[in-house]
């Protein structure tokens, strides 16, 4: 074999060495070709910098995977006996009427709405549902309204804001389907709800979101389609009222629900990267406010 043939095989192995480990050649098999990205590695890169005064005590807020698993018939949750809380509530119309869970002010001697470092304003009344875990506050003040969808529609995502813990946050999580809620305890109730797997929360934490309860599930456009009532921890689930219990709560409670869905301009562009800015706001009018239960 002459030495020009020798160099032309010995350059041939070493472009295919080479090839290989740069991930350049095609899998002939029915596996996944090295061209080609894993699914998980194509995903967006939903790493942000939070909005000012919100911390991010886990470093980075990733998204979790999202598991498909069936949604009980039934979801079962327990109402003890009510001590001092906090929780989350939103305002509904300029007239200071706010939205929140029932488990939030249910057997309160005392419910306040926070509206400063040291200022609170006392409700008046409270409207609940008697058959849902939702409850519509009237106070002396109104706050910029939310608008109130009558249906859930043709909904993906969700975007959650409150006060998980006392403080400022924002969860996003994705549709998985409808169940109902039974409440045992201070008080039996049996509704119509829907299920979510969360998938971001800000500030990034483990463990329960007590304290969101009462806030909004809204839509990309911002508008309401949910109250916050529930959670499964374990498998990252929660659970909002209806619409239409909203809408039954309004008509008790003696609320225009044409006034309700004249809320705040609806937008069209709220996805999973840019909801903590637009909660923070929300938070800043007093849209969206912390509930205090005094016993």
């Amino acid at each position: 074999m002459k030495l020009r043939d020798i160099i032309a095989l010995v350059a041939m192995f070493v472009v295919a060495i080479v090839g290989k480990g740069l991930g350049i050649w095609a899998d002939g098999g029915d596996g996944p070709s090295p061209r080609r990205p894993v699914p998980e590695d194509s995903r967006p890169d939903i790493r942000r910098e939070l909005p000012p005064g919100w911390k991010d005590n886990a470093g980075s807020s990733e998204v979790r995977p999202l598991v498909p698993a069936p949604v009980p018939s039934e979801v079962h949750v327990r109402v003890p006996k009510k001590g001092p809380s906090s929780g989350t509530a939103f305002s509904v119309d300029a007239g200071g009427h706010w939205l929140t869970a029932r488990h939030v002010v249910d057997g309160c001697s005392d419910v306040l709405i926070v509206v400063g470092p040291r200022r609170a304003m006392r409700v008046a009344r409270v409207f609940s549902h008697p058959n849902a875990d939702v409850s519509i506050l009237a106070t002396g003040r109104g706050a910029p309204p939310l608008a109130v969808m009558r249906s859930l529609g043709r909904v993906r995502d969700g975007f959650q804001f409150g006060f998980p813990k006392g403080k400022p946050g924002a969860v996003f999580s994705t549709f998985i389907g409808s169940t109902r809620l039974r409440s045992q305890g201070r008080y039996n109730t049996l509704e119509p709800v829907y299920a979510w797997a969360e998938r971001v929360r800000v500030p990034s934490y483990q463990g329960s979101l007590g304290g969101l309860s009462g806030g909004p599930m809204v839509d990309r456009s911002g508008a309401v389609i949910g109250v916050v009532q529930a959670e499964a921890p374990r498998r990252g689930r929660i659970f909002s009222a209806a619409p239409k219990t909203l809408l039954a709560a309004f008509d008790m409670a003696g609320i225009s629900i044409a006034t309700a869905a004249a809320g705040r301009p609806a937008r069209d562009d709220l996805n999973r990267t840019d909801f903590p800015r637009h909660g923070k706001t929300l938070m800043q009018s007093l849209t969206v406010a912390k509930v205090v239960c005094r016993v």
